[in-house]
């Protein structure tokens, strides 16, 4: 990662500042920015703070995002901090996103939420994840033979499967979408890539 684009998202929240998103503390050893976000709507008088790690892969791949401290209660925000936002992972992040818009797209998450709750399998999740990376948001995690689906890009209710674990890749799941269609999605080798279709 170049110290010209670590200046230049440094130089970003100092030169364009907004009220909802401050930068409160910059880690230089961690490469990492401690953002105040102040969202509004259901979670108005609420301040949280986002942790936006930079890895050495920096712009080409995106930053490791989470709540740090209390998360806010969301269907996108796990209880260890992870948030299931499509920005936040390979197949979506773009290097032309600067961290303050990744704050703002965090914050508009929560600006636009109309009820407060966890997503459905966040004890499991939480379990299994713990503090490791949520990239595993993205994946599917085998486990004693169970894989679980998580929702990283907001199309597929989380849910807890069952399949052979020797045979990843002849497995067909079904499932609900988030608008109640059906769909099956393809197990694949990789377990940071997964496929739905609609029944």
């Amino acid at each position: 990662m170049s110290l010209k684009r670590l200046k230049s998202e440094f130089d970003n929240f100092i030169n364009n500042s907004f009220n909802e998103v401050q930068l409160e503390q910059f880690i230089e050893t961690d490469r990492n920015f401690i953002v105040l976000i102040k969202p509004d709507g259901l979670y108005k008088g609420e301040e949280y703070r986002l942790s936006m790690r930079l890895t050495n892969q920096f712009p080409f791949e995106p930053p490791i995002v989470v709540f740090t401290g209390p998360s806010p209660v969301h269907r996108h925000v796990f209880s260890n901090g992870h948030i299931c936002l499509d920005i936040l992972y390979r197949d979506k992040w773009s290097p032309a996103l600067s961290l303050q818009m990744v704050a703002l797209s965090v914050l508009s998450m929560l600006n636009s939420a109309t009820e407060k709750r966890r997503p459905g399998d966040d004890a499991g999740y939480t379990q299994m994840v713990g503090n490791n990376t949520p990239a595993l948001s993205a994946s599917y995690f085998y486990n004693s033979n169970m894989y679980y689906l998580h929702c990283a890009f907001n199309k597929i209710t989380p849910l807890l499967i069952t399949i052979d674990a020797h045979r990843p890749k002849a497995c067909r799941i079904a499932c609900r979408g988030r608008m109640g269609h059906t769909c099956t999605l393809s197990c694949v080798e990789s377990v940071a890539a997964w496929s739905a279709q609609r029944a």
